[in-house]
């Protein structure tokens, strides 16, 4: 048997490399102390996670899409309009 290696992942060579906006209105982890994973917040969705360290971003753009499945269609990134807003025990993000 033959292997032949092949350095080019699958559906080569893709878009180029980009950031996400610059334009955040959040960050954010969990509340237990070992959680290793961090995120991003901006235009109603999830920018950036970063696992398993906080320099290592490895999703982009986690948007939310919210549909019956027929008739209705919501990008949130498109169609949000959100608040942040400080409580006493931390802040808190409203829809």
């Amino acid at each position: 048997m033959i292997l032949v290696m092949n350095d080019s992942a699958p559906g080569h060579p893709g878009i180029p490399p980009r950031w996400t906006s610059s334009d955040k209105s959040g960050i954010g982890t969990a509340i237990n102390a070992q959680s290793r994973v961090w995120f991003t917040a901006s235009h109603g969705i999830i920018n950036e996670v970063y696992y398993p360290s906080i320099d290592r971003a490895n999703t982009r753009d986690f948007g939310f899409v919210v549909t019956d499945g027929a008739s209705f269609f919501s990008e949130e990134r498109k169609l949000l309009i959100m608040k942040w807003r400080c409580s006493d025990r931390a802040f808190q993000r409203t829809v």
